[in-house]
């Protein structure tokens, strides 16, 4: 068992005894089934080997590792450190000692054990001139409250040297099934490359099963000037440094805080200065010269002003005199317009016809991590060949992050034919306006109305102004018909509509009042005149609307009268009569009916034959 958790209280509770008779003493067997399974631990890292980057001197870096019990077993684990190795550091380490370094972390600079009591440091007597190099940690040269690296000199007594790698946790526990993850760290307190095995020890391991090791390496460095940077990249060059900029759009000043830190105990002055630069360089320092104290740090503003959409590479040198240090620093500033553009960015909008309003709809897209300002140029929404505008919802807004904005347009044709509009679109931080690509197409309605009079002549009726339709004499309750032919010309289908006016005198009717006309297709229309009584009508109005077309206004102007005839008598009278069975023998006259009009008449006897009288009508 692991033991009581901390803080863990025992809490004991008590149950009378329940009743019970005591029998007499005998034998009972109980049967009791027991089963178990015993299995051996698994455990198993994937990771082999693990080898730190070159680490600043009381820097801390980071490496998991992971455990996974494969078993059926709880697993209990320990690691063990073994041949820990510690090397002087070769001609390239060397080399850095005393250079600049960079990185995205400040370093965490540690006090000096300072020793109160006076010493004194005896330089050789053989030696004229020695370079300032890091003093150890039992000299006294700082106060107590500053901070700088501390800077050990190699030592022989292993026994008595903090070993800079370490696990965590170093022991646990690991169900079965189940993973633990373990963080090894590198924290080095002086200059060496340090190099040891962490070899896993597994609680009821199977015997001759291959223990788990990890070979970790790890280097220290410790130079005189280190910069801090949010994003640096390793150069191509190893001698040099790299300090990225990245601008969205021309023309804005991008910063970048560059904090130099002195990690010596000295006092020195660093410059910097742009080499090879002939040119208006789009880079600029906030601080080329300045002293730095021991263990202070100074930020400073490196400036990036891009002209145009492009990369652009600068190399600065980085001077330290009283060190005797040069270092070249690359700078790199990467200049792109925001990724931002209209889907699709090409619309044509439905055909339509001339009055008819026509829709459609596209999204500005904008892929970037921020918000974007966008206007809309009116003096785009023109089309020169229509001579109209098209409409833009919205005119002006914001684009947020990662976002779509739908855009809305609208057009309402005035005249026939293809238009093409190309709309502009400003975005912020874009050198360029967007361009939306409009096209519409736009059918007029042409409907041709003929009208057939009495003697079969044509004639074509116009819809810019009222047609006069002189229909003459007509007779009085006798319908006159009255024909047309309407024919589509156009490609587009249109509705028609008879809208008639009527009096008291004169009645109209259609015999079709409303319809559909196709493409290139003739359709006859008629209307019916009847006149109710004797009158003389002028302009009776009547017209046929065409949809979103011309609407065709005809007046019609006539006379109803009675035709013109004669009886050859009014009366007659047939005088005494005798009364008979049968017709053999009958009394007639002839009524005569003379046509005196100019027009044929149609005679209908509406005489009901009774058993007394009968009329017929012939024709003489």
């Amino acid at each position: 068992p692991d033991g009581p958790e901390p803080g863990a209280q025992r809490i004991l509770c008590f149950q009378d005894e329940p009743e019970f008779e005591e029998l007499p003493v005998s034998s009972i067997s109980v049967v009791l089934l027991v089963s178990a399974s015993a299995d051996y631990t698994k455990v198993v890292c994937p990771t082999k080997a693990i080898t730190f980057p070159p680490t600043i001197v009381q820097q801390v870096e980071e490496h998991t590792l992971v455990l996974s019990n494969d078993g059926t077993v709880p697993a209990v684990f320990s690691w063990i450190l073994q041949n820990q190795y510690r090397s002087c550091l070769d001609e390239c380490r060397k080399a850095s000692y005393g250079a600049v370094s960079m990185g995205p972390e400040r370093p965490k600079l540690q006090p000096v054990r300072t020793d109160r009591r006076a010493n004194t440091v005896r330089r050789p007597a053989t030696c004229s001139h020695v370079r300032p190099c890091p003093l150890p940690s039992s000299v006294a040269l700082v106060p107590q409250d500053d901070s700088v690296l501390e800077m050990t000199q190699p030592r022989s007594d292993v026994a008595n040297f903090c070993w800079p790698m370490s696990v965590e946790p170093i022991l646990g526990k690991i169900p079965a099934g189940e993973q633990v993850t373990c963080v090894v760290r590198f924290q080095p307190k002086e200059l060496s490359n340090f190099s040891c095995n962490l070899q896993l020890s597994v609680e009821n391991e199977e015997p001759g099963v291959e223990a788990v090791v990890v070979q970790v390496a790890g280097c220290s460095m410790l130079p005189c000037c280190h910069l801090v940077v949010s994003d640096c990249l390793p150069s191509s060059h190893p001698d040099q440094l790299q300090i990225v900029f990245r601008a969205l759009g021309v023309g804005r000043q991008i910063h970048k805080c560059v904090t130099v830190v002195n990690t010596t105990t000295e006092n020195y002055t660093f410059h910097w200065r742009e080499l090879g630069q002939e040119k208006l360089s789009p880079f600029a320092c906030s601080v080329p010269v300045s002293q730095l104290n021991a263990t202070k740090h100074l930020e400073m503003l490196f400036s990036f002003i891009p002209k145009e959409v492009g990369m652009f590479q600068s190399t600065w040198r980085l001077t330290i005199p009283e060190r005797q240090v040069e270092q070249s620093v690359q700078l790199i500033g990467i200049a792109s317009e925001p990724s931002v553009c209209f889907l699709p960015n090409f619309v044509r909008l439905r055909t339509t016809l001339i009055g008819t309003r026509s829709e459609g709809r596209v999204q500005l897209i904008n892929q970037e991590d921020c918000d974007l300002r966008f206007s809309v140029d009116p003096d785009s929404l023109y089309c020169g060949t229509w001579g109209q505008t098209v409409q833009v919802f919205p005119m002006r807004g914001v684009a947020p992050a990662q976002s779509q904005t739908d855009f809305k347009l609208c057009l309402t044709p005035t005249q026939a034919g293809e238009g093409k509009f190309h709309v502009r679109v400003s975005v912020q931080l874009v050198r360029c306006p967007l361009t939306l690509d409009l096209a519409a197409e736009c059918y007029q309605v042409q409907p041709v109305l003929v009208y057939h009079d009495h003697t079969r002549t044509s004639h074509h009726l116009r819809s810019d102004r009222d047609n006069c339709i002189d229909v003459g004499i007509i007779e009085l309750r006798i319908p006159l018909t009255l024909s047309f032919t309407l024919t589509n010309v156009g490609k587009p289908v249109f509705h028609y509509h008879w809208l008639l006016d009527t009096e008291a005198q004169v009645s109209i009717s259609a015999a079709t009042a409303t319809g559909i006309v196709g493409p290139q297709a003739k359709l006859g229309l008629s209307l019916q005149l009847t006149a109710l009584s004797r009158t003389s009508f002028c302009q009776l109005r009547v017209q046929l609307l065409i949809s979103k077309g011309p609407t065709f206004v005809m007046l019609l102007s006539g006379t109803s009268a009675q035709p013109m005839f004669r009886f050859s008598f009014s009366r007659h009278d047939f005088g005494p009569c005798f009364v008979q069975c049968s017709d053999v023998e009958y009394n007639k006259t002839d009524l005569v009916f003379s046509n005196m009009d100019e027009n044929s008449l149609i005679i209908e006897g509406q005489f009901e034959n009774q058993p007394y009288l009968r009329v017929g009508i012939t024709q003489a």
